[in-house]
Order: C-alpha cells, then structure tokens, then sequence
C-alpha cells in the first residue's frame, strides 16, 4: 500500500503502467473533522466504489451497448 500525505485540493492521478493512459484523479475536496470528502475523476468503464461496501464487481455482459443511454430509452418507452 502506498501512503501519501497531500493537503486539501491536492491530489493524484491513477495511471496504467504500460500505455501511462490516464485511469482516474483523485483530489482531495474537504477534510472536516474526521471525515475527508474525495472527488474522483474517471471513465465510466471504471468502477469507482466505497471499500466498505464494495461486495466485488460485476463483470459487463459483453453484449450489452456501451452506451446506456440508448437501453435507457428503451426501458422508458418501450422502443428499441
């Protein structure tokens, strides 16, 4: 585990260690008391969750459209 000290609005990035493709920022938002709010940028393909109730991850069915938004459509209107 890496462990950093970094101020408010400070941050980092998350990059993959081949290509060096941007992965996510993180930056600090808010540190109140003992709770520090987070802002994290990243794809949608990333899955960004709490780890207290992160219960693994469900793996995308590979014929499912990238895009939500048309299954959106269709769910509300009943038109594909």
């Amino acid at each position: 585990m890496l462990v950093l000290t970094v101020k408010p609005e400070d941050g980092i990035v998350l990059r993959d260690r081949v290509s060096g493709d941007l992965i996510a920022k993180v930056m600090i938002a808010r540190v109140r008391g003992d709770k520090v709010r987070l802002g994290i940028e990243a794809d949608w393909e990333v899955s960004v969750r709490r780890f207290d109730i992160d219960n693994g991850f469900e793996v995308l069915d590979s014929d499912a459209p990238t895009d939500p938004a048309p299954a959106l459509v269709a769910a509300e209107t009943g038109v594909e």
